[in-house]
């Protein structure tokens, strides 16, 4: 990137200076206001489940030691003790699996063999949506060990939840996916076409893995939402926003990560691609952020009222929207993945994210 900072480019009173094209600091946007200042909740069987689950995938994945340790220190159990406090030790297990089996599934696409070949990528999302065909067959365990795993995620929420919820789990996870080709194809475009800031939230929304992560969270907490009210435009507005909050605050928290990888879906260098310098598309993401908080309020406002029956279940719903950003981002601050314990406190504390190891 050849980001040119200058005295304009400063905020609250802190300038930035620049190195190999970069500034060397650059001040985020407050991520825990409005409805994401509510006081966290973490799941009890947290740490009961976090050693069987680390233990159980590194085997099942065949990690070696170096792998495994860095599954370990990434806390998948964590974020879904954050996302999904109220769960118990069995469905907050498979939230953890679910989780193991997204972010290696997702990092094939974003870093790994799938990220510019749309048609392998196409044949990879065939494979695995078939597995949520009724009747399906098991994958090899050893040829497809993530198809596999999906396999036994979807067996396990299929005895749990009702026909509504079946076919909403069926209706995120292919809202992702598909997701996943676009951002495949536009990764693959990269040289020729700069996406425009709306282009990467229409992409963005669905491959932060919140559609069907919110599904697992609804199983996970024994929510029964019929299909009327999930289909109701209100509901969908509240499961984008929480969309749109997680992968705000994951592009920033990550972003370092990102340049690093050469990973170049981040709204940050997105924006810094369409002229913006860093910390101006620091701003942005936080108007963005602004934005979310409003739409959330006004996709309250306009919620119809259907009985108490089933208002219950739209308003434990709404709060399985609520926790997925909001378990997202206490975990992003936490988790090895992005920052670890002590940056991600002090980056909580100041605001200010140092990117002075940036070539």
């Amino acid at each position: 990137m050849s980001s040119i900072i200058t005295a304009s480019n400063r905020t609250n009173g802190n300038s930035t200076t620049v190195t190999n094209g970069h500034p060397t600091v650059v001040r985020i946007p407050d991520m825990f206001g409005s409805i994401m200042s509510a006081e966290p909740v973490v799941n009890p069987y947290h740490f009961k489940v976090k050693a069987a689950a680390d233990a159980w995938i590194a085997e099942f994945l065949k990690m070696g030691k170096r792998e495994a340790d860095k599954n370990r220190k990434s806390d998948f159990c964590f974020c879904a003790s954050a996302m999904a406090p109220h769960a118990d030790a069995e469905a907050l297990r498979t939230m953890v699996d679910w989780l193991n089996w997204i972010f290696y599934f997702d990092d094939a696409f974003d870093e790994g063999r799938l990220d510019r070949d749309p048609r392998a990528a196409q044949e990879e999302i065939n494979q695995t949506l078939a597995v949520l065909d009724d009747g399906k067959k098991f994958p090899d365990r050893d040829l497809y060990p993530l198809r596999y795993l999906f396999h036994t995620i979807w067996d396990r929420v299929k005895k749990r939840v009702s026909s509504d919820m079946q076919l909403q789990f069926k209706v995120t996870h292919r809202r992702y996916l598909d997701g996943l080709l676009h951002q495949v194809e536009a990764t693959r475009n990269s040289n020729r076409h700069i996406q425009t800031e709306d282009d990467y939230i229409k992409m963005r929304r669905r491959t932060v893995g919140g559609y069907p992560c919110i599904s697992l969270i609804a199983y996970a907490h024994d929510i029964n939402l019929p299909q009327m009210a999930f289909e109701h435009p209100s509901v969908q507005e509240c499961i984008a926003v929480s969309c749109d909050l997680a992968w705000i605050h994951n592009d920033i928290v990550s972003y370092k990560k990102d340049v690093k990888s050469g990973i170049e879906h981040n709204i940050i260098s997105v924006l810094n691609k369409n002229g913006l310098s860093i910390q101006k598309a620091m701003d942005r993401a936080g108007e963005l952020q602004s934005e979310c908080y409003r739409r959330w309020y006004v996709a309250l406002a306009n919620m119809p009222v259907w009985g108490e029956r089933v208002d219950r279940e739209v308003l434990k719903y709404i709060q399985a929207c609520h926790s997925f950003p909001l378990g997202d981002l206490l975990w992003s601050f936490q988790t090895a993945r992005y920052l670890g314990p002590t940056e991600g406190y002090r980056l909580h504390e100041t605001r200010l994210l140092d990117l002075l190891d940036l070539e």
